[in-house]
């Protein structure tokens, strides 16, 4: 039950980790003057963060379908898990 519970903290960690970013685009009023070299310059950094992050993404991934292939007792929730986290990351 450890590796399990190791699974979802790296699994939470990853999935909350984005939230304050996504949280800036969404609000961001794109009607309203803004200075372009400062918004592509975030954009360049997110990508940049997107990539390092990729890793630990598929690592996460991976080990999720490890134990869904090992029929672990909380395969409904893994899945589930593992679907809001590919949706989100696309």
């Amino acid at each position: 039950m450890v590796m399990e519970g190791r699974y979802f903290q790296v699994k939470s960690k990853h999935w909350y980790s984005h939230f304050p970013k996504e949280e800036i685009e969404v609000s961001r009023d794109w009607s309203s003057k803004m200075n372009l070299v400062e918004v592509e310059q975030y954009h360049r950094q997110l990508i940049a963060d997107l990539e390092r992050r990729e890793h630990q993404f598929n690592s996460v991934q991976d080990r999720g379908e490890s134990l869904i292939r090992q029929r672990h007792p909380a395969t409904k929730c893994i899945e589930g898990m593992m679907a809001r986290m590919q949706s989100q990351w696309s």
